[in-house]
């Protein structure tokens, strides 16, 4: 007596529904039928879940699984349906591993040292240690297997100077960058190069006002940007961010700094923008998120907009489809580009 004989096979697909991964990948060994009806349990599900990989969002750990398994869907040569066994297995295996929430290493200790320069294909790296130094051979060695890297999370910029250059440099496929603790001397500039960055995270006080308006007025230069993550960025000002706001017209969400000089006054124009429905290029007719410190530590209180008129902003705002996230606050950061800062 076959299996088809016990169960007709929409009753093996429902119980083959409750197994985990590990335990289908086992089922399938045990006849061509069962192997047929896990397949299609497989395909089904990536079938599903292929369209959320290209959607962006605020939440860099959801955006980090989108963009990693989008990147390896792309480079199979062949469509999700003609997938083998072993490719649907590992596809989702991967998916898996990446939905699965685990504490990054080096989290705990204070010197911990990168060392896996032979790992290839990784498509994303968070960098919570210190490369070492002199680290041109190892970089050259990791970038090598891994020039289609999509996803860069470096938590501290300024004890891996050398890493930050190298990689965002080469790996130009980079979709999502995020850098913490960068070094105010430094401009950066290499950001603005990577024309696929969807997902831009960062911390950029610097000492040089040149360093800062080349960034800020050039965001433009980036055409697929979607999200905007400023924590800090001394001497940002309204202009700064009307400039964003006109010239980065696929932009989503934005956040801006806790330690500027803006005041608030650009919300006006916003909204006027938005109740006449301009259709312009230039303005992110998709904007649904905007957060903003209004912080008296650095700005005149006299000159900022006034709380009680922001509300009305506000709710006007909500109606037309922005959410407005607004706090004043009166706090000075302890030094410039301040690590493990959480506003």
């Amino acid at each position: 007596m076959n299996e088809s004989e016990i169960f007709p096979n929409e009753i093996w697909l429902k119980i083959f529904t409750f197994l985990d991964l590990k335990h289908q990948k086992l089922v399938t060994s045990v006849s061509r039928n069962f192997l047929f009806l896990v397949e299609s349990i497989w395909k089904t599900k990536l079938i599903k879940l292929k369209p959320l990989f290209s959607q962006i969002s605020g939440d860099h750990t959801s955006v980090k699984l989108k963009v990693v398994m989008n990147a390896i869907l792309n480079e199979k040569a062949v469509p999700l349906d003609q997938y083998s066994s072993s490719d649907l297995y590992q596809v989702l295996t991967k998916y898996k591993t990446l939905s699965t929430p685990g504490k990054p290493p080096g989290c705990d200790h204070g010197y911990v040292f990168f060392h896996d320069y032979d790992r290839a294909g990784c498509k994303f790296l968070d960098l919570h240690q210190k490369w070492p130094r002199p680290g041109e051979k190892s970089l050259e060695k990791f970038i090598r297997g891994n020039k289609d890297l999509v996803y860069l999370n470096i938590a501290d910029c300024r004890e891996n100077i050398e890493a930050v250059h190298h990689l965002t440099t080469q790996c130009t496929r980079l979709e999502v960058l995020r850098m913490f603790a960068t070094d105010p001397l430094i401009p950066y500039s290499e950001i603005l190069k990577l024309k696929n960055l969807k997902f831009l995270e960062l911390q950029f006080d610097t000492f040089y006002r040149d360093h800062r308006e080349d960034l800020l007025f050039s965001l433009n230069q980036l055409p697929l940007l979607q999200v905007l993550k400023f924590h800090s960025c001394y001497g940002m000002t309204d202009q700064h961010v009307v400039s964003i706001l006109e010239r980065c017209s696929k932009l989503i969400i934005l956040n801006l700094p806790f330690n500027t000089k803006i005041n608030g006054w650009f919300l006006e124009s916003l909204l006027e923008k938005m109740k006449s429905h301009s259709k312009i290029d230039e303005f992110p007719q998709n904007l649904s998120s905007l957060k903003l410190f209004i912080n008296t530590a650095y700005i005149d209180l006299h000159t900022v907009i006034p709380e009680l008129y922001v509300r009305t902003i506000q709710d006007e705002m909500k109606i037309l489809g922005l959410d407005l996230q607004i706090e004043y606050v009166h706090k000075k950061l302890s030094s410039f580009n301040p690590k493990d800062f959480n506003e």
